[in-house]
């Protein structure tokens, strides 16, 4: 009997310790970027997140109308 209670302590002791760790993490920020000459969205997500993937979350973010001319101030996730 006293095996089985100790089992469940050590899994609700895992349990609450999973929960604090995925809500204590912290949230990106927002930071702002300049570059000095326009470039493609593409391009821009390469230099800042070193993932040209992302190229779409900066489009949506600083509104660009077209992505091969972004402008060359925007704002941009910190991670």
């Amino acid at each position: 009997m006293d095996q089985m209670v100790f089992q469940t302590l050590v899994a609700l002791h895992g349990a609450v310790t999973n929960h604090l760790v995925a809500t204590a993490r912290p949230l990106p920020r927002m930071v702002n970027f300049r570059f000095f000459e326009p470039l493609p969205s593409l391009v821009m997500a390469y230099k800042l997140y070193d993932d040209a993937s992302r190229c779409d979350e900066l489009r949506q973010e600083n509104k660009v109308v077209h992505p091969a001319f972004c402008p060359m101030t925007g704002q941009a996730l910190s991670a």
